[in-house]
């Protein structure tokens, strides 16, 4: 990452990203895997704990030394799978054209 700003604003998508995937059902393990393949398209690692409530998110740059923690909480949304479908897709859509 180059700025100290958009190293908090990648956080800042990432762990909303994975509130947002919380909200609408999706499972645990889905939710860490799409966000850690958001992270490594941008060349961090993402570290992650989800709760009932919130997700606790740590993003690192081992080139840099950078980290930057985040607490989010998780609002309930409609269960919808084409939703659900779509997040994922955004996952690889970041990571195989390294969108911004």
């Amino acid at each position: 990452m180059t700025t100290n700003d958009s190293f908090s604003s990648v956080c800042d998508f990432i762990s909303q990203y994975a509130a947002h995937l919380m909200g609408v059902g999706v499972h645990t393990s889905r939710v860490v895997r799409n966000s850690k393949r958001i992270g490594e398209a941008f060349g961090i690692e993402v570290q992650m704990c989800a709760f009932y409530n919130n997700i606790m998110i740590s993003i690192s740059d081992d080139k840099t030394g950078e980290t930057y923690n985040k607490v989010v909480g998780i609002s309930s949304h409609s269960i919808s799978f084409e939703h659900n479908s779509e997040l994922s897709a955004l996952s690889w859509e970041v990571y195989d054209n390294h969108l911004p």
